[in-house]
């Protein structure tokens, strides 16, 4: 990992903190596809990735519908812990709640 000039003309180490700069002040959309190329924050980190979830509306087996919802919560909540360790930044509590809104709303078995 290298310290990266950013579009302020700032030199910014990778942490937890400088990439968790990059959502500041930024609307997630309803369907959460937001790409950040090139951050304007002073202290933005300026190469960071979201991860994405690609999931299916319906399941044929009603059994991997509840599992996939239960590791997404799981992940959201208890598994939050683990996040920095993995060298992912965690996200805020209303993006959390949103992704479980959603999944638990839009995820179903046939």
């Amino acid at each position: 990992m290298a310290a990266l000039q950013n579009r302020a003309g700032q030199f910014v180490e990778p942490s937890p903190e400088t990439a968790a700069r990059v959502l500041e002040g930024q609307t997630i959309p309803q369907n959460f596809a937001l790409e950040i190329p090139d951050p304007t924050g002073q202290e933005a980190y300026p190469i960071v990735g979201l991860t994405w979830l690609l999931l299916y509306n319906q399941y044929d087996n009603p059994a991997k519908a509840t599992a996939i919802k239960n590791f997404i919560n799981w992940a959201l909540t208890e598994g939050e812990q683990y996040a920095v360790k993995l060298g992912y930044v965690p996200v805020s509590q209303e993006i959390a709640q949103r992704v479980q809104t959603t999944i638990n709303e839009q995820i179903a078995a046939r």
